[in-house]
């Protein structure tokens, strides 16, 4: 059973190699044919967004690399329930100030899916490969519900989350096993 440094290893090692491949065919003299890479990168106007978005990526990566052990006394779950908790309090602070219900029931649906992994046992549905593609699909699906149609915002995002969680389940033997 791997500890939290070596899936934070295993989740740097993914999302590294993803961007060394990606970003090799991206640069690739081949015309338009791999310009697929703009869409999975997070990418702005100037050059310091871009370092920006694969900042937050890979921080998005580390955490979906800590996420499937959230169900156990662990840095994960340390790191996601102070993340809860801000979260939380931001919230609650915003409703506080504008009296909009959706900040008072966002508060309610975080603390009600907080506790879901802990009603679970340990390598249950957290360390599930549906669920990956879930989340990770969610993540993707968010700014198109936000937007109201397809955008490809989330992508980026998605794809980190997905290549951290992934790094997990591989490190636990569970990402190519039945």
């Amino acid at each position: 059973m791997a500890d939290y440094h070596e899936h934070v290893q295993a989740g740097v090692v993914f999302y590294g190699g993803f961007l060394v491949v990606g970003g090799g065919l991206w640069l690739m003299p081949t015309g338009s044919a791999l310009r697929w890479m703009e869409v999975l990168l997070p990418t702005g106007s100037a050059s310091w967004e871009t370092v920006i978005g694969l900042g937050i990526c890979f921080v998005i990566a580390m955490l979906g690399a800590l996420w499937p052990d959230v169900d156990i006394k662990s840095m994960g779950q340390l790191v996601f329930y102070r993340l809860f908790l801000v979260l939380d309090l931001g919230l609650l602070v915003l409703y506080y100030f504008q009296r909009q219900a959706r900040y008072l029931e966002g508060a309610a649906l975080l603390g009600l899916a907080a506790m879901l992994p802990l009603i679970g046992k340990h390598r249950g549905w957290t360390h599930s490969r549906i669920v990956m593609f879930g989340l990770c699909g969610a993540i993707a699906a968010i700014p198109m519900i936000i937007e109201g149609g397809v955008t490809w915002v989330g992508l980026p995002y998605a794809i980190a989350a997905l290549l951290g969680y992934a790094s997990h389940l591989f490190k636990d033997g569970i990402l190519f096993t039945r």
